[in-house]
């Protein structure tokens, strides 16, 4: 599920004629070779996809502490999933997504951190 890290990364294109675009006016070459852009999710990492984002941005707490996003409720992620047709392979898609999201957002508030 490399394409987890490229669909939250705010710095990325939305689609390949976008990057080629910007490439062009850097005057540098696209970077095709290392893009983890898919070239079309399957129907079902879509669909998890789409409760994810759901439940990221309705289900989400977050530590009140440091603001830290915390991983999401295995009810809600249950609630939502068991709409699914394969409720079982959504919720386990959808865990997968939140982990590598969460590792993405942590490494992000390291590194920004970091640079303070």
């Amino acid at each position: 599920m490399r394409w987890v890290g490229w669909a939250v990364s705010p710095s990325r294109p939305t689609n390949c004629e976008q990057c080629r675009r910007i490439a062009k006016a850097n005057r540098k070459r696209p970077h095709c070779d290392t893009c983890q852009r898919p070239p079309r999710l399957s129907a079902q990492n879509q669909k998890a996809w789409e409760l994810w984002s759901l439940l990221d941005t309705h289900g989400r707490e977050f530590d009140t502490m440091g603001g830290n996003p915390l991983p999401l409720r295995l009810e809600a992620i249950e609630v939502e999933c068991g709409k699914s047709g394969d409720p079982d392979g959504m919720e386990w898609r959808v865990l997968l997504i939140d982990s590598k999201i969460l590792e993405y957002r942590r490494e992000q508030r390291r590194r920004e951190a970091s640079k303070k």
